[in-house]
């Protein structure tokens, strides 16, 4: 009696035993799932941005002693909002008979060559190729457009002082100035294959691309032209 009392006994603990691990959602199962969505996150990134960039993530912490409702069907895991890069918050979810959720910190970084000044750049200098150079960043912290080729930076020039430690971004720089007030130019009037130049007198200082005010030597009628080149604009017809 007493043995078959002990088996019963023993029999109850294991179902137990058996019920409870089968009760839980643990971390590392929810771990578990971050991770392969991060894992394949990343491989994505990769080859979006091609072999020149290395992405590195990381899973924010969880409380040990965690325990969700144990779910009938796979953990999934997505991320909370459009961010791909830098902090990011996934959903882990199950939506098995007793559906639940929760949401886990974790930190995504892309590092990449970026332009960056070698010493500082005064205001108002215009970028030369010795200036700069190509460093890795984590451009998952960076605000802003950056440049990742030298070339797409040379010749312009600088907003306001440029510090060595920070990356070029295009809200630092702008196109040269081209024309200053008060210059001669010569306005290019085209129409198919007839091409006219007329002298004009630029009212105010323009930078490539520019949409400047010119005043025709000629006619003294005032036009909105647009900056083609040192001393050149066009107006269209």
């Amino acid at each position: 009696m007493k043995v078959r009392h002990f088996l019963q006994r023993f029999s109850c603990l294991l179902l137990l035993i058996s019920t409870s691990s089968q009760a839980d959602s643990t971390v590392d199962d929810i771990r578990g799932a971050v991770d392969r969505y991060l894992s394949s996150h990343s491989e994505q990134l990769q080859a979006r941005h091609g072999e020149n960039v290395r992405v590195e993530y990381s899973i924010g912490h969880l409380d040990s002693r965690l325990r969700m409702a144990a779910c009938s069907e796979p953990l999934e895991a997505e991320p909370n909002g459009a961010d791909s890069l830098g902090r990011v918050n996934i959903k882990v979810s199950c939506k098995g008979a007793s559906p639940w959720s929760l949401y886990v910190p974790s930190q995504v970084d892309l590092y990449r060559q970026v332009v960056m000044p070698v010493m500082p750049l005064a205001r108002r200098s215009q970028v030369q190729e010795d200036d700069v150079e190509l460093r890795e960043v984590n451009v998952a912290t960076l605000k802003g457009s950056y440049f990742t080729r030298i070339e797409d930076v040379v010749g312009l020039e600088t907003k306001r002082l440029i510090k060595p430690d920070r990356p070029l971004v295009y809200q630092h720089l702008q196109a040269p100035v081209m024309i200053k007030k008060g210059e001669q130019v010569f306005m290019t009037a085209s129409s198919g294959a007839l091409s006219v130049k007329i002298p004009g007198i630029a009212l105010s200082d323009g930078r490539q691309g520019q949409q400047i005010s010119i005043r025709n030597k000629q006619s003294k009628r005032v036009v909105e032209a647009k900056v083609t080149g040192p001393g050149q604009v066009s107006v269209a017809m």
